[in-house]
Order: C-alpha cells, then structure tokens, then sequence
C-alpha cells in the first residue's frame, strides 16, 4: 500500500508530489499526464493540454527552449491549478517551485538562470493571448497583457496521445531526457 502522502505515476512509480526529488521524475510520466490534462481548468471550447500548451511554449522560443517545454511540468505531479487559485493557495508556489527544481534536474541537469526564466514567463504570456483568443468563449476579451501582440500559430487542440506524441518528439529534438 502506498504511503498516504503519495501519488502512483503513469510508469508505476510511487512518488511525494510535495517532496518531489530529481529520481522521482520520469519524462513519460511527465509527458502522459500533461497531455491528459486540461489548461484553463476545462473550460476551453475544445480540449487543449499542458503539454500542447508547453510544446508551444517552446518553440516560441529562440534560447532556453527545453525550460519552455518544461515550465509546467510540476503540473504532471501537482495538477493545473487555475492562476488566480494558484496565487491564493498558502503553501502551493513553494510546492511548485520545489517540483519544478526537480524536475529540471532530472531531465535538464540544471536550474534555468533568471534570465531564461523572464524569457519563458514572456513566452508563456504572449501564448497565453493566443489561446484566450482562439480557446475561450470570451476570445480572450480583456486577457492582452499590455503589449503582447496574438502569437501565430496552428489550430489548437488536439488528441491526449497526440500531444503526448508532440511533448516527447519536441523533448528528444532538446535533448530533453531521464537522468537515470
């Protein structure tokens, strides 16, 4: 029986989300459970993943590209939580920074430098526009952070298997892999 503050992971590893180690991560795990989880809580038009949403990311990219894949892995380990939740929650920006470190040691060898970070946040917003725009019933009325112009890019929403597919395919095309 698994420990009461433990989670079972796609590969059948028994894990502690809120103690996550860089041994603890897996890429498929990382991989299956953000395609098989919703951004904007669901309530897109169609279903649209994290891990689309990452793969994304990435390519938006011109360095630090690898953290653009995995900025929101620790979703993989603690769940999507909605950004205005997320901000509310005593305890849950620790926990996902905690995770994060861990799984960009395993799968990166090291911490992105602050700069790679303010570079991933930008992706991650002026993706964000796009998406509002293009997912949501409100088109994403009132979403622009200022100056962020819609990021082109492809019809939006596929299939779980397919992004799973996309989020691996991107992480060995960054060299992304376990460290074990």
């Amino acid at each position: 029986m698994p420990r009461p503050d433990a989670i079972e992971t796609y590969s059948g590893l028994y894990v502690r989300p809120l103690a996550l180690r860089p041994e603890d991560v897996r890429l498929a795990d990382v991989a299956h459970a953000l395609s098989n989880t919703c951004r904007f809580t669901g309530h897109s038009r169609v279903f649209y993943s994290v891990a689309e949403h990452s793969v994304l990311v990435s390519r938006r990219m011109l360095r630090a590209q690898a953290f653009g894949l995995l900025h929101d892995a620790s979703e993989a380990y603690l769940t999507d939580v909605a950004r205005p939740v997320k901000r509310q929650l005593s305890g849950y920006a620790e926990a996902e920074a905690n995770a994060q470190r861990a799984i960009y040691m395993a799968l990166v060898g090291f911490l992105p430098s602050p700069q790679e970070e303010v570079l991933v946040e930008q992706a991650d917003n002026d993706l964000l526009v796009t998406e509002g725009e293009a997912l949501m019933p409100s088109k994403g009325k009132d979403w622009t952070v200022e100056g962020t112009p819609l990021v082109p890019c492809p019809q939006l929403g596929c299939r779980p298997e397919t992004a799973e597919h996309l989020f691996l395919q991107r992480a060995e095309e960054l060299g992304v892999r376990d460290g074990r």
